[in-house]
């Protein structure tokens, strides 16, 4: 579609070529230059602080979606990297007898219904959306349709982030798992002879070896999403506070003269939508990181099992593992600004929460200023026929 230049395939990935660039590079104009003159040229009937939030809220979404997909043709190559460096560690999982071909398995049930689930919800808003805004078959009804579809684009570069963050966490529970597992068989024979000592270590080097190849796929896929992360961030924000007035506006002031059903399904689901997208990628970057920093908890309690009195190499390897835990482990952020954890589901609405009192209050002086002069015009006319 344009929004992702790279593909998959069985023995690998490659990105697309010259002529999907162009497309990619087209879907940017339409949006980013057709789309936001259609939405700056329709008329409007609404009050300045519904125009300004408006406004505001679609041209970060238009901005957002072009974001996304420059920084993704600029990114494809290293997309496609990560692919295969994945691929390059199960196979490694795979000579250790894990159960890859299971993970696959499940991990295709899932991204068929997480797909599937994609796809008809957009469908479905974006039908909503084009009936809403094509009453009159017209250059500017068709760009306003595109530019209030643009907040709906970014859910697919944010999947294929958060699929590639979900993979990863397992390959880091499957590390633990193993590390506990090989801990409990040594506390069961309750030896400490050197055959034993040596199968721990070689095991607590291998799976440190693949525990640093994994956390440098993950600070690869964090460099490669962190922008289009960070606009999403910021639509997601502005969507809370804006669509979240527009609500109050319509349920609870009932101050809209004319609004359609069309438009109560979109606000609604506009702000139900990054909901759950914000707390999807919130969730699955603290829950991938959390993962791969339990490793050190689960060495440190391995290993003193087997303490001695002298330095020796298992003590060495524990130390060498620890210390690479310690100084290569993963933390996503956005573009470096902000850490994505469960702290900034707290900064986010605490913000939005501030900030939407502030717009209410504006609207409020707004719309009494608006009465008050109306009212003074009427009287004056009354005094002045009298």
């Amino acid at each position: 579609m344009g929004f992702a230049p790279f593909k998959l395939s069985g023995k690998g990935s490659k990105t697309y070529s010259t002529l999907h660039l162009v497309w990619s590079s087209f879907l940017i104009f339409v949006f980013g230059i057709y789309a936001a003159f259609a939405v700056n040229a329709a008329p409007s009937d609404d009050t300045l602080v519904l125009k300004i939030t408006d406004s505001m809220n679609i041209h970060l979404c238009i901005f957002s979606m072009c974001g996304g997909i420059f920084f993704a043709c600029i990114f494809r190559n290293n997309m496609s990297s990560i692919a295969r460096d994945l691929h390059s560690v199960d196979r490694e999982f795979h000579a250790d007898s894990f159960d890859v071909k299971e993970s696959y398995r499940k991990t295709k049930m899932y991204l068929i219904i997480c797909s599937s689930v994609i796809v008809i919800y957009t469908t479905a808003m974006l039908t909503n959306n084009f009936v809403n805004h094509l009453s009159s078959l017209n250059y500017l009804t068709i760009g306003v349709a595109l530019a209030y579809s643009a907040p709906l684009f970014p859910v697919l570069a944010l999947a294929q982030f958060c699929t590639f963050a979900v993979i990863l966490r397992v390959r880091f529970t499957w590390i633990n798992e193993r590390m506990e597992s090989v801990g409990l068989q040594q506390k069961i024979k309750k030896t400490s002879d050197s055959f034993d000592k040596d199968h721990l270590l070689t095991v607590i080097q291998e799976l440190g070896d693949k525990h640093h190849k994994l956390c440098t796929i993950s600070k690869k896929l964090n460099k490669v999403y962190a922008a289009q992360i960070l606009l999403f961030m910021m639509q997601a924000f502005l969507m809370l506070v804006t669509v979240s007035f527009f609500l109050i506006k319509m349920y609870y002031l009932r101050s809209f003269n004319q609004i359609t059903i069309n438009d109560k399904i979109y606000y609604a689901n506009m702000l139900f939508f990054h909901i759950v997208l914000l707390l999807s990628i919130t969730l699955i970057c603290a829950s991938t990181a959390k993962e791969a920093r339990r490793a050190g908890t689960i060495l440190h309690n391995v290993v003193p099992m087997y303490a001695f009195s002298t330095i020796n190499h298992l003590d060495l390897g524990a130390a060498c593992f620890s210390l690479q835990l310690l100084h290569h482990n993963v933390k996503f952020t956005a573009c470096r600004l902000f850490p994505i954890d469960e702290t900034l589901l707290y900064t986010i609405v605490g913000a939005a929460t501030t900030y939407l009192v502030i717009v209410l209050q504006f609207e409020f002086g707004v719309s009494g200023a608006n009465t008050q002069n109306c009212n003074d015009t009427t009287t004056a006319t009354t005094i002045k026929t009298q």
